[in-house]
């Protein structure tokens, strides 16, 4: 009856760890689906800045045909010449933006995956232990009644000495003879 309850006690505990291991699967998502989002904003962010530029070069290219003199023209040829060099850099740190959401996509795919993976696991897992622990309260349950019939064949101070030992000794109170 004690191996029993000893085990009965376990399980629920073994079920809380089945669904500490579900929930840090789940916060794993989330940190990938965190890092996805957060990728998602600068390379929107690079493609804002991408376009204020190209708009910037539109309107130096506009004014170029408007300057009357040789000092702005070269100024102008100056500020083109900036822009384009941002619009590549922009367009380079887009690529990169791309990739690195492209890798976040795929790590987010993987953690999507395992998270119903062991979903699945967890859930069968916890079946087996609920089932466990419906077969070992049946078994405790005619266990006592087994020990209840017992203790009625046996003396009241023969019973009261051996509960006493066995208070004493963390419940066991007999041990088996061996050689004598």
């Amino acid at each position: 009856i004690r191996a029993l309850e000893s085990r009965l006690a376990k399980i629920p505990k073994e079920i809380q760890a089945l669904e500490k291991e579900i929930a840090m699967e789940r916060a794993n998502l989330k940190a990938a689906e965190d890092r996805l989002t957060d990728a998602l904003k600068h390379q929107r962010a690079h493609e804002g800045e991408l376009a204020s530029i190209e708009e910037k070069r539109s309107k130096f290219r506009d004014q170029l045909m408007k300057v009357k003199t040789n000092e702005e023209y070269r100024a102008m040829q100056k500020q083109i010449e900036v822009s384009t060099q941002e619009i590549g850099h922009n367009e380079e740190k887009i690529l990169i933006a791309m990739d690195s959401l492209e890798e976040l996509a795929q790590e987010r795919g993987a953690r999507v995956n395992e998270l119903e993976k062991g979903q699945k696991e967890v859930a069968a897992m916890e079946k087996e232990l609920k089932d466990e622990e419906a077969k070992l309260q049946t078994e405790r349950t005619s266990q006592i009644e087994s020990r209840e019939k017992l203790l009625e064949t046996i003396p009241e101070e023969l019973f009261g000495h051996y509960h006493k030992i066995a208070g004493t000794r963390g419940g066991v109170a007999m041990a088996a003879a061996v050689d004598e």
